[in-house]
């Protein structure tokens, strides 16, 4: 059986700021069962880690990367990891660096935008409108 991941289940195992729901949170991730992450509750569980909880921008991509390293977790990590790597290694929004990501690892690698962050990924080409 597989199921698709919910930011919350993902915010009270790693904040762990309710007890009894992380720990219903945690068994999930252990059990074993194919939880699938996508893009969007990624972002919203980076979103939320930084904006609500105070993580730093650090903090939060090794976060992320642990939660894709789980053997629970189906997501397309290479993209996901690459994104991250963007995000911290070249000063990318992760909005950003996903979409970057998905234009590095799918093709085209041109990514039609105004944010001039995106300028610094190596291979990318930014299309300004």
């Amino acid at each position: 059986m597989s199921a698709y991941l919910d930011t919350n289940v993902l915010i009270r195992h790693i904040t762990r700021d309710d007890p009894a729901l992380a720990g219903r949170a945690t068994r999930l991730l252990d059990r074993g069962t194919a939880l699938i992450l996508t893009p969007d509750v990624f972002l919203e569980t980076a979103f939320v880690l930084r904006t609500v909880y105070g993580y730093p921008r650090e903090l939060v991509a090794r976060t992320l990367k642990e939660v894709l390293a789980m053997p629970a977790i189906a997501t397309d990590s290479e993209l996901l990891a690459t994104a991250l790597q963007l995000h911290v290694q070249r000063g990318c929004g992760l909005p950003d660096a996903v979409i970057a990501a998905h234009a590095l690892v799918d093709g085209p690698p041109v990514v039609a935008s105004f944010d001039r962050d995106l300028d610094r990924v190596p291979g990318l080409e930014r299309l300004a409108p």
